[in-house]
């Protein structure tokens, strides 16, 4: 059997309904459950924290869809495609801009870490420069101690990231700190 998009949103609520019909249903066992029973409470347990832990990977899903379907001029190919390459060259500059500016650094300090000079930061932290090279990423990662992550996405996806644009959001803390965190 093929899913197709359209259909995620009524199969996820079938499956909420589903679900919340089997909690309801099961309530009232669990509520009155004997040390004979525990067992069976158990399994319970353990099917509501498989539900729970995977109804928000559903629903992200989803909702990442839904996102897609409301941005009404990616119907138009040619706009579609302009605004992925824009959101890889502003997305890239913002980046480097926000994440240098976190770890109070200025360009030249970050050029210094990574072997060039301070005109190549300002280039990275151009959004309308567009020329990275990975090579160039890698050494920034490098220098943030962060990784660098290149991948195919669907558009889902795209619409979904257009809405976590925040700093928060696009500063990568280096491994220590994580660490740390």
């Amino acid at each position: 059997m093929t899913l197709t998009t359209q259909a995620m949103p009524a199969i996820a609520q079938t499956l909420s309904a589903s679900v919340a019909s089997s909690l309801q249903s099961n309530i009232p066992a669990i509520a009155s459950s004997t040390l004979a029973d525990i067992a069976q409470s158990k399994a319970f347990a353990a099917r509501a924290d498989y539900l729970a832990a995977t109804a928000p990977l559903v629903q992200a899903w989803v909702s990442s869809v839904d996102l897609l379907r409301g941005k009404t001029r990616w119907v138009d190919q040619a706009y579609r495609e302009a605004y992925a390459e824009a959101a890889v060259e502003q997305g890239i500059a913002w980046q480097v801009r926000i994440n240098r500016e976190r770890r109070g650094m200025s360009q030249a300090e970050l050029a210094k870490r990574m072997g060039t000079k301070q005109s190549a930061i300002s280039r990275l932290e151009d959004p309308d420069y567009g020329a990275h090279s990975l090579a160039q990423l890698q050494k920034v990662a490098r220098a943030f101690d962060c990784a660098l992550i290149v991948k195919l996405a669907a558009y889902s996806t795209l619409a979904l990231e257009s809405h976590h644009l925040s700093e928060d959001d696009l500063f990568a803390p280096g491994y220590q700190q994580e660490l740390q965190d």
